[in-house]
């Protein structure tokens, strides 16, 4: 074959990603390649290969990479005076190297602080070989020698560069680089030079010595192959080879992790052994992962001859052995030598040095966590996703879409506005943040944020030892009650010992503290004090924190910046699945695209099919099409979707799909979530359909996990699921498990704590020792010293189940009652003093309604009394069927309660009771909350705001002003009232103000005229018809975020709707309508009264209400509510000309009043006068029409 021949073959196997890694593998720089095409760079490539003698190892690789393509042979190898010049070009690059290496090893304590940084930990089994007395020109021969002899690969030489290299800047840099690849090379040929010899068998020599006291050959294999494992151990043994075997008990957690990291460490290679169930063993994985990252020769061996490789392997496998011995000679042919065992053991002798070991030790077990965690997340299925960091550790990519994320900065006081902005690097802009809590949902991909946050920090900590070391804690482990924090800390990082003090002081530490809300619950109160005191009191530190955004209350406030992680929107789930299934074999675009469609349901794959032939040629763009489908309130100027011509009906189509797509389908609710998506994956892979909501899918997720590991069975034609005896057992006991984690600890009373995990001489009380064995292989639970789930909403689906079966008694198909179940009461889990307060049984309960797919109704009236918000999320978050009628009983229970002040006095009760209200719609989309003047009404097929109007001022003169009080007020003086009016009763609500947004015709011109076509808002300008996110999206709340323009447009849109005249009441006319009828200073007279505004002070609920939440703050007369408090409300006119009520593009303030959720009691007095540009979106600001 030609090396034409051989360049296509490149340029057809491997895109330009993939062209890159493999030149990363064959040590030369890609950049350096001529050409910017693939085609050119794969012709570059062959002819540099070709110059320099690397053909052989080329296609070596790149038939281990694509071993079904017909690769060429490669060249003959090297005779006589080929291996005569190997030698002497060993000879110069030593020359070379020395050059480097003498002045960094002149002085003992320089000489032990490189060997240390290159090998410590990952090769500590090399520290113990090499002699480090002897002066610098004794020492660097011998030294170069012994590494020569331990890895003829050169691999160990080169870790001991790379380190030096760290030390050099510049040019330097690219001179060990070069001289780097040019001794990687050298080694290869030499390597491959010596292969060329047949195989044979050599003489046994059993090893006179024991693993634990030499280095040793780390044997990695899938649980089901163990007895192969151990007879395979023994049979090396007799050759002189001391073989690791990894614990197989606890896998995955903590002991684990470290015994794992400690075998790697003294191990100088990885035999993989690849038998029938590697492809799925997720903890041999992580060994290959770990032994990749600390860069160990791994030689692959099929344990049968149709053991498939798995897809993350890179290296070429070796055939299974055979009966006869020439198998067997070829793997000790490919086996590095064995070290020898050492009579030094090297401890780092330098004193100075021991901080920093004790920093790489703990640094390189956190590195092995962050690979486990993450590669959970990666789909593995070829070289794409796994990187190198310039250290030369493994970066793996996981396979998610492009999640953004919201910054809100911490408010100093209670005046400052919040400015937000999404990102979606949240690596780079979290430590550009510096200290933050980071707030999602459950499964958002918090832990998985903070996990690639702290790759990243390691890496920079490998590098540069001033960088700040990344302590990442879980904070669901810290379960002592009487445990300080500090304590807490140092048994995280049980490594770095009393160093830690000392880093703290230095602020070298990065906390990374993942889980507030899995501290038990009747522990959170304290330990949220602790954790914020410690934050404070080391204020210099970076420190990021992530918690569920609904268990991080006001009370609990931590004082730090706010960063909260969006759902995916179509447009991302869309990516992600594509990311996922496109390149895995059997799937591709086709499986993806169908995954997809199910997600999103029949009816709107078959109104995207009519969208896509109606606009195709108006919106050519596929990418740009689906994105407007999905995503746009509008659509692009130009392109219409309805009746043709017909006027008025140029948009109807458009207007139907925002009404079926503000309801999707309940799946492509869960595919919003990250983790819910992976499991959606998993159960497809599994299934190629799709379960109908969140129980349902945790469901199968877990029944596929048990399949896979044999516990339970699958019917060959059906496909239904058989449950065996060992796999109910099993079931049955995670529940029990689950259910004790979310009632604290035995014997203690209450259901309203929980924890995420118990000390394993605890969990034995649950679990058998065959169970905690199950359950780790089949990836459910994490076990060392203590026992928790892989996934917080595992525990909390297993905790469902048990609720089930203590509410009514039903226990799971197939699976028996728990012994001695007690029937649980709602009101045990939310006390009524203080029921709205998180308890950390929110998600188990929406996991509960999904077990009732068909109909959720009496998980619903379990609970609705006792906890109405979690109710309304069962409804809206569960998946399951909720009739119509359960919704209206819900609404007549609630209602009454919204504003009844004797049942609940706290306004935080009354508050969560209208959220509830707030988040449920009908099935004709009309809200819950169908109080007069909040919702919505319908008129010719049209939504229109239902406003509800206050008593009306007359005509007449009026005083206004001289409140000294009152921040911004003017001097007293008399205004007149020239025509009479009226105040809406409410401020316009968020549902209220969607009928605009979701109007065919709110583009029209009409409606915008005199206005800019776009406004600033956040630092970020936007067209002014795109409309910011409600801050708040609950039906019954005021609409915020919106700028003076749109709600003007609101206003002309409204007028044009309901032929009368409604407007932005002028400032006068309000402080007259909130004064009237005697001057007062507040809507309901002359004192301040935090019970009767939703302000900063008070019950401070840090956020809008439902409207109407205080009936005793309305102004009695006219009957007007939340004038003061809730949102501040654009008035008409111009705030430094109040004469001018004009609409034009100045850009000049306009008058706000009334305060807000966010303002103190002089912000909420009726004379209180503020101004903001009309193109400010502010979270606090509203309006109120006239």
């Amino acid at each position: 074959m030609s090396l034409p021949d051989l360049r296509d073959l490149l340029a057809r196997h491997f895109n330009q990603e993939e062209l890159r890694q493999l030149c990363f593998d064959l040590g030369i720089e890609y950049e350096d390649l001529r050409g910017d095409t693939r085609h050119a760079k794969a012709q570059a490539l062959v002819a540099y290969c070709h110059r320099t003698d690397d053909l052989p190892h080329l296609i070596t690789r790149c038939r281990a990479l694509r071993p079904a393509v017909n690769w060429p042979a490669p060249p003959p190898a090297a005779d006589q005076a080929g291996q005569l010049a190997l030698q002497a070009e060993a000879q110069a690059l030593y020359d070379r190297a020395s050059g480097w290496l003498s002045p960094q090893v002149r002085l003992p304590t320089r000489r032990d602080a490189l060997f240390s940084e290159a090998f410590y930990p990952a090769h500590e089994w090399v520290l113990d070989q090499i002699d480090f007395a002897g002066a610098a020109a004794v020492f660097l021969p011998r030294c170069w020698r012994k590494l020569q002899e331990l890895a003829p690969d050169g691999y160990l030489h080169v870790l001991l560069l790379r380190q030096l290299r760290q030390q050099v800047g510049g040019n330097q840099q690219q001179q060990l680089d070069d001289l780097i690849a040019a001794w990687q090379q050298h080694c290869r040929a030499g390597v491959a030079a010596q292969a060329e010899t047949p195989p044979s068998l050599p003489p046994r020599r059993p090893t006179p010595v024991s693993p634990t006291s030499a280095p040793a050959l780390f044997l990695s294999f899938a649980q089901s192959d163990a007895p192969l494992a151990a007879r395979l151990r023994t049979e090396l043994a007799a050759y002189g080879y001391a073989c690791h075997l990894p614990p197989l008990t606890h896998r995955g957690g903590g002991d684990w992790l470290a015994a794992t990291a400690a075998g790697l460490g003294s191990a100088y290679a990885v035999l993989l052994l690849i038998g029938a169930d590697s492809a799925a063993d997720r903890w041999q994985r992580i060994e290959y992962l770990g032994a990749a990252d600390r860069q160990k020769p791994i030689i692959p061996m099929r344990l049968q001859p149709d053991a498939a490789v798995p897809t993350y392997v890179r290296e070429a496998a070796l055939d299974a052995l055979t009966a006869d011995d020439a198998g067997l000679a070829t793997l000790l042919r490919r086996l590095p030598p064995q070290p020898p065992a050492s009579s030094r053991a090297w401890a780092g002798q330098n004193d100075a040095l021991r901080p920093r070991l004790a920093e790489l030790l703990y640094m390189d077990r956190l590195k092995l966590a962050e690979l486990q965690h993450v590669a959970q997340y990666t789909r593995l299925s070829g070289e794409a996703e796994i990187r190198r960091h310039a250290s030369g550790r493994v970066r793996l990519q996981p396979v998610v879409a492009r999640t953004e994320f919201v910054h809100a900065p911490w408010r100093e006081d209670s005046e400052q506005i919040v400015r937000r902005f999404t990102f979606t690097d949240a690596v780079a802009q979290l430590q550009t943040i510096r200290r933050a809590v980071l707030l999602g949902d459950p499964g958002s991909g918090k832990t998985t944020t903070l996990y690639r946050l702290a790759a990243d920090l390691i890496e920079a900590a490998w590098l540069d030892r001033a960088a700040p070391v990344p302590l990442m804690v879980r904070l669901g482990l810290w379960t002592e009650g009487a445990e300080p924090f500090s304590d807490f800390l140092r048994r995280g990082a049980v490594e770095l010992g009393d160093h830690l003090g000392t880093l703290l002081v230095q602020g070298r530490v990065a906390l990374l503290l993942d889980g507030l809300n899995e501290i038990p619950s009747d522990q959170q109160a304290g330990k949220y004090r602790q954790v914020r005191d410690f934050l404070a009191g080391h204020a210099h530190l970076l420190a990021w924190v992530s918690c569920r955004e609904q268990d991080y209350p006001p009370d609990r406030d931590l004082g730090l910046d706010r960063v909260t992680v969006a759902p995916l929107d179509a447009v991302r789930v869309r990516e992600f699945v594509g990311n996922y299934l496109d390149a895995l074999p059997d799937y591709g675009p086709t499986a993806s695209a169908d995954l997809f469609w199910q997600l999103a349901g029949a009816a709107a794959h078959e109104t995207y099919t009519r969208f896509t032939q109606d606009v195709r040629h108006t919106l050519p763009d596929e990418a740009e099409r689906f994105a407007a489908f999905w995503l746009a309130a509008q659509l692009p100027p130009g392109v219409t979707w309805g009746y043709g011509s017909l006027e008025g009906y140029e948009s109807k189509y458009w207007e139907d799909w925002l009404q079926q797509r503000a309801h999707p389908a309940s799946l492509l609710l869960l595919a919003t979530n990250p983790y819910m998506l992976f499991m959606l994956l998993d159960v497809y892979q599994a299934y190629r359909r799709l379960p109908d909501n969140r129980g349902q899918l945790f469901d199968q997720f877990v029944q596929t996990l048990l399949v896979r590991e044999r516990l339970l069975a699958r019917d060959k034609n059906s496909g239904a699921v058989i449950f065996l005896l060992e796999g109910t057992a099993l079931l049955a006991a995670l529940t029990g498990l689950a259910f004790a984690l979310q009632t604290q600890r035995t014997g203690q009373k209450g259901a309203a704590a929980a924890l995420t995990a118990l000390p394993l001489a605890e969990a034995t009380a649950y679990l058998t020792e065959q169970h905690r064995y199950q359950a780790a292989s089949a990836n459910l639970l994490l076990i060392g010293a203590d026992v928790r789930f892989a996934h917080q909403l595992l525990q909390e689906y297993f905790a469902a189940r048990g609720m089930r079966e203590r509410i009514w008694g039903a226990a799971a198909p197939a699976s028996p009652p728990v012994a001695g179940a007690q029937s649980l009461r709602a009101v045990d889990i939310w006390p009524p003093r203080e029921w709205w307060q998180p308890t950390n049984w929110e998600e188990a309960t929406i996991l509960l309604a999904g077990l009732y797919s068909d109909d959720c109704t009496r998980v619903l009236e379990w609970v609705a009394e006792a906890n109405p918000e979690v109710a309304a999320r069962c409804v809206v978050e569960s998946g399951a069927h909720t009739p119509e009628e359960t919704k209206r009983r819900l609404r007549d229970r609630w209602l009454p309660r919204l504003a009844d002040a004797q049942r609940d006095p706290d306004a935080r009760a009354r508050a969560a009771v209208g959220r509830a209200l707030g988040r449920i719609t009908l099935r004709d989309g009309a809200p819950l909350d169908n109080r007069p003047g909040v919702g919505i009404v319908v008129r010719n097929g049209l939504k229109l705001p239902h406003i509800v109007w206050g008593g009306e001022v007359p005509t007449g003169t009026y005083t206004i002003g001289g409140d000294k009080d009152a921040y911004g007020g003017e001097a007293r003086k008399k205004v007149r009232i020239e025509h009479p009016y009226r105040l809406a009763r409410y401020p316009v609500t968020y549902a209220q103000f969607q009928c605009f947004v979701a109007a065919a015709d709110f583009n029209d011109a009409r409606w915008w005229a005199g206005m800019p076509a776009a406004e600033e808002a956040y630092g970020t300008v936007y067209p002014l018809r795109e409309l910011s996110e409600q801050t708040f999206p609950f039906d019954n709340h005021p609409r915020e975020s919106v700028s003076w323009y749109q709600a003007i447009a609101f206003c002309r849109w409204l007028s044009h709707h309901l032929g009368e005249e409604i407007d932005l009441p002028h400032e006068y006319e309000w402080e007259v309508a909130a004064r009237y009828p005697d001057g007062r200073f507040y809507p309901w007279g002359n004192t301040f009264d935090p019970a009767k505004a939703n302000t900063w002070e008070g019950a401070r609920l840090e956020q809008t209400s439902a409207v109407g939440l205080y009936p005793d703050g309305t102004n009695p007369t006219l009957g007007l509510y939340d004038l003061s408090g809730n949102v501040w409300e654009w008035c008409r006119n111009k705030y430094k000309d109040p004469v001018d009520a004009a609409v034009d593009v100045s850009g000049a303030p306009r008058t706000l009043r009334g305060g807000s959720w966010n303002s103190v009691r002089d912000f909420a007095r009726a004379a209180c006068r503020n101004g903001n540009h009309p193109d400010d979106r502010y979270v606090n600001v509203g309006l109120r029409v006239v």
